[in-house]
């Protein structure tokens, strides 16, 4: 668990790390969500496989938007529960059943 803390008019791609292991440093790699070998990804994006949350406050509309995405593979399962000082927002997940014989997908059950 981890908490961010945001701005207004803030974006971010958040991803899950599997399998880490850095220096001092932060040089070192990670088995899956690896980004370049740095602990620190500096804008860089993962490489695949990561399960992914995407957000963006404060768009042009006053509106605000997130996810999470399976769109750079399945790594991790991922929980995102955002809090506000007002209004409301839904707990957002992804869980993905794979057959670890055959690494392929069974199910996909994304909700917001």
């Amino acid at each position: 668990s981890v908490t961010i803390p945001t701005a207004p008019n803030w974006s971010s791609q958040i991803w899950t790390q599997k399998g880490c292991k850095f220096d001092v440093s932060g040089i070192g790699h990670c088995l899956s969500g690896d980004c370049g070998g740095k602990l620190e990804c500096d804008g860089l994006g993962a490489i695949p496989l990561a399960s992914l949350f995407e957000i963006t406050l404060g768009t042009p509309q006053a509106l605000d938007y997130y996810d999470v995405s399976l769109v750079d593979g399945y790594n991790l399962p991922m929980v995102v529960v955002l809090h506000r000082t007002s209004g409301s927002c839904n707990t957002t997940d992804c869980g993905v059943y794979i057959s670890v014989g055959e690494f392929r997908e069974e199910m996909v059950e994304c909700w917001v």
